[in-house]
């Protein structure tokens, strides 16, 4: 009886540590698989944010264009009418300027010297020249610059 005891104890021992096994393989992959799904939720509210961002800031570019397209549109742009388009965002800079890249006016006024020209500055300014909307990139020590295409003629 002793033996069958003993083996009974034995077969229910390796049982119950089988049992904590598969337990144990199960737990670690259903973590696994949590932080997966995790991770992918990350991912997916990165890209969500990411778009959001893009298109309330392409908005914020068209309006901000149209604008400008209204401040420009009269015959003549003064300095005080680009200089109060430029306050509306702290820091930014604007210049008008000629089709030739030429620069009529701008603000403030040390970002370009009027008749200076302005094509060399970097493809933002030939963006904004060949009249779509751009940014420059952020330089240190210096702020946002924001370029319009100036369809006005001085004078």
């Amino acid at each position: 009886m002793e033996i069958v005891r003993t083996r009974t104890l034995a077969l229910f021992v390796v049982g119950a540590l089988a049992l904590v096994a598969m337990l144990a393989v199960a737990l670690l992959d259903s973590r696994a698989q949590s932080r997966s799904k995790l991770e992918d939720n990350f991912a997916a509210r990165a890209q969500i944010s990411a778009a959001l961002i893009g298109s309330t800031l392409q908005a914020a570019a068209v309006t901000q264009g149209q604008q400008d397209q209204l401040l420009v549109a009269g015959r003549r742009v003064t300095a005080g009418q680009v200089a109060r388009a430029a306050a509306t965002i702290p820091g930014q800079t604007k210049i008008v300027a000629d089709a030739e890249g030429k620069v009529l006016v701008a603000a403030p006024p040390a970002a370009a010297a009027v008749g200076s020209d302005v094509r060399d500055r970097g493809a933002h300014v030939r963006a904004a020249l060949a009249g779509r909307t751009s940014l420059a990139a952020v330089r240190p020590r210096a702020r946002r610059a924001s370029s319009s295409r100036s369809p006005s003629r001085p004078g």
